[in-house]
């Protein structure tokens, strides 16, 4: 389950150890729902698969089909690997800490 907050009017979802479908239905009902910035918290994430990586693509291109903005922040070695190597640094913006990527989105 994703637990969700607002902070500065920036919605915090707060990924468990695994993406998957659930955060683009998530995702996509709090856009419908007005909201436009979104940040991930992947502390908790340690492993991702390739559906992962592109549930993070489509949920960057949702936040940008509303012309919101997208960040994600306590990314993992492993998971910071996989996202390096797959080139997906170039269009996720990545953060160091909360307040750094809810300072980026306002």
């Amino acid at each position: 389950m994703i637990s969700k907050r607002t902070l500065d009017g920036v919605v915090i979802m707060e990924v468990p150890n695994r993406i998957d479908e659930a955060l683009m239905r998530e995702a996509a009902e709090l856009l419908e729902a007005g909201n436009r910035h979104l940040v991930l918290d992947l502390n908790r994430l340690t492993f991702v698969e390739s559906n992962g990586l592109g549930a993070l693509v489509n949920v960057y291109k949702l936040t940008q089909s509303v012309q919101g903005r997208f960040g994600i922040y306590g990314v993992q070695p492993y998971v910071r690997k996989l996202v390096d190597i797959t080139r997906l640094n170039r269009i996720l913006a990545i953060y160091e800490s909360e307040d750094e990527a809810v300072a980026a989105q306002r």
